[in-house]
């Protein structure tokens, strides 16, 4: 057998953890973190863990698009008490300070005694997998994760990426040998409550050919599970640990997770997920207990019930879409034209990684497919899974009446409601920009707080200042400014007696000033060129 092999003398539990990443917190950790979760890491026959940063001094930060994650060795000593222990290295960090710090990676696990799979100097040593014995029976377990930045092919070290054939063969060879297979898979679409239906498809088809178990992260949110022909399939555990300076909140999603155990028996697989909260405050993680607990799971549950109907999974994934897909367009537009390498590195993870590629697509469907499924009728569920952890603090959270995507406003205006938005900076240029021309000229109007002799339109609008704006039954303002003014903004519309409005969730926020910002990198390219 090739890779690491372990006899297991006593029981045969698997402990699977989420991404562990200490580049926001490095030589300030502390392994009394996890004190809480000891007698449950003790119980384990193996520990699994997906490192999610470098460990290198002497790497160099490859060109990519997102945060290139590195930390020290001593960080590794915090999870000294998980042994016997194996770290996952199949993700879209590990290969951050290239080859060198991939390499730097292993050595520093090596040294450290713990096992590792899913990196190596090139794929064939990437796909290397680890397996473990007891009574005859052996677990097989591989991590495969999807293609970004850092993977090995046959000439350059890295991580293990996802190839539909060499991981097929591999899965066909195991099962013959009679072995169980464990696949960690690194992938799916960050930050959505739920895998997309290619997902879905891909993860059922490693169990059709002979997988036991799956289970993936990346997200850095949970995104639910089902049992699929008697074998789970954890879509989406959260984060494990992993420190962020804007995820400060306990109750952010960000910090909010579960661990999967996983007892191999020799006809099925049972499993027990445990829920877990970290608070970056106290810098401690604690499973969850007694009301918070029971809400957790039945939080997955509801996961579950959608996950188990394609076609409400796929309208889902499309109201997803429908969110972020306007910026990603515009960001993908301009990464083409730009012409450095960071527009290069854009381009490249959009056409590339599987789950950036398969946003695409659903979202250009939703453009030019509109009836094929009524997906905005899953917007109110999709707004509640996001804000299932949040609603706990309901300013991270989104409430019922506030409004998360374009499509959204598009709807309200096509429907011949009496739309106004208030504010005429950023935010509302964004939105304007966002809606398509021939819907935009049903927006009835901009309101301000206080209108001056320049404000007669905005983008062709007709400005008011809201003293002025008559009161109306059929009327609803949309609140279009940034978080830090809309508090003053709804007091005002209150004192003037307008109660029928919504706001824009910060999430549609913040993709409205991605939208922007991408938007401005287009306009700045064709001055360039015309000069």
């Amino acid at each position: 057998m090739s890779g690491h092999e372990i006899e297991i003398n006593k029981g045969f539990k698997v402990n699977v953890f989420g991404d562990f990443c200490t580049a926001n917190k490095s030589g300030e950790c502390n392994k009394t973190v996890f004190n809480d979760l000891s007698t449950y890491i003790k119980l384990g026959d193996l520990n699994i863990i997906n490192l999610e940063c470098v460990i290198s001094t002497s790497g160099k930060p490859i060109k990519k698009t997102g945060p290139n994650l590195i930390t020290g060795k001593a960080d590794l000593e915090v999870l000294s008490d998980f042994a016997p222990i194996l770290m996952t290295l199949a993700n879209n960090h590990i290969g951050d300070f290239g080859e060198q710090g991939v390499l730097d990676t292993i050595e520093a696990l090596d040294e450290k005694g713990f096992l590792h799979i899913g990196a190596g100097v090139n794929i064939e040593e990437a796909y290397k997998r680890a397996y473990f014995s007891r009574n005859g029976m052996t677990l097989c377990v591989l991590a495969v994760c999807e293609n970004e930045f850092g993977v090995a092919n046959h000439e350059r070290g890295g991580v293990a990426g996802y190839n539909e054939g060499l991981l097929f063969r591999v899965i066909k060879n195991e099962k013959k040998r009679g072995n169980k297979i464990l696949i960690i898979f690194h992938g799916g679409n960050e930050y959505y409550p739920l895998p997309s239906t290619f997902v879905q498809e891909r993860y059922r088809f490693l169990v059709d050919i002979g997988a036991s178990a799956i289970i993936a992260m990346h997200s850095h949110c949970t995104q639910g599970y089902e049992i699929y022909n008697n074998c789970p399939i954890i879509y989406g555990m959260g984060n494990f640990y992993f420190y962020k300076e804007a995820h400060k909140d306990q109750y952010d999603g960000w910090n909010n997770g579960f661990s999967t155990s996983l007892e191999f028996l020799e006809d099925f697989v049972k499993f027990e997920l445990v829920p877990y909260r970290y608070d970056p405050n106290k810098d401690v993680i604690e499973k969850l207990k007694s009301v918070e607990k029971e809400e957790f799971l039945e939080y997955l549950d509801r996961q579950r019930s959608i996950i188990e109907n394609s076609i409400l999974l796929k309208k889902y994934y499309k109201a997803w879409a429908s969110i972020k897909g306007p910026f990603m367009d515009l960001r993908l537009k301009a990464s083409l034209i730009n012409e450095n390498m960071l527009g290069e590195c854009e381009a490249l993870n959009g056409f590339r990684c599987e789950s950036n590629r398969e946003l695409f697509r659903t979202y250009y469907e939703t453009k030019y497919e509109i009836n094929e499924l009524n997906y905005m009728e899953c917007m109110p569920g999709l707004k509640k899974l996001i804000s299932f952890f949040s609603d706990k603090n309901h300013e991270l959270g989104i409430a019922d009446d506030e409004i998360m995507c374009i499509k959204e406003i598009e709807k309200m205006l096509l429907n011949g409601e009496k739309i106004y938005l208030y504010g005429a900076g950023r935010i509302a240029e964004g939105i304007i920009r966002m809606i398509p021309e021939g819907v935009r000229d049903y927006i009835n109007g901009i309101v301000v707080s206080n209108k001056t002799e320049n404000d007669h339109s905005f983008f062709g609008i007709d400005v008011y200042e809201v003293t002025n704006v008559e009161l109306d039954s059929n009327m609803k303002i949309i609140v279009a400014v940034g978080h830090e003014n809309k508090k003053s903004i709804i007091d005002n519309l209150k004192r003037n007696g307008h109660l029928n409005y919504s706001v824009i969730s910060e999430m549609f926020e913040d993709y409205v000033n991605r939208y922007l910002y991408f938007y401005d990198r287009i306009q700045d390219y064709g001055c360039r060129k015309n000069n």
